[in-house]
């Protein structure tokens, strides 16, 4: 089965609706470290390393904003 976001993720993980996962190498780690609370762990190494990159147009505020966060 298919789910839209990282919350139906762990909703599904966390139900027993899916035993396991592959999803975005900066997500997972995130997930299973801060957002588990220990029920999930990274299994295995990351298989195929994307790159992703967030543009903005010249002079949009919200830039630094996302720098920030980031």
């Amino acid at each position: 089965f298919s789910v839209a976001n990282v919350a139906d993720v762990s909703t599904a993980l966390c139900n027993g609706a899916a035993d396991g996962v592959v999803f975005e190498a900066p997500i997972v780690p995130y997930y299973a470290t801060d957002e588990s609370n220990g029920e999930a762990v990274v299994v295995g190494a990351v298989f195929n390393w994307e790159s992703s990159g967030i543009v903005f147009s010249t002079g949009r505020l919200l830039r630094k904003q996302v720098d920030e966060a980031l």
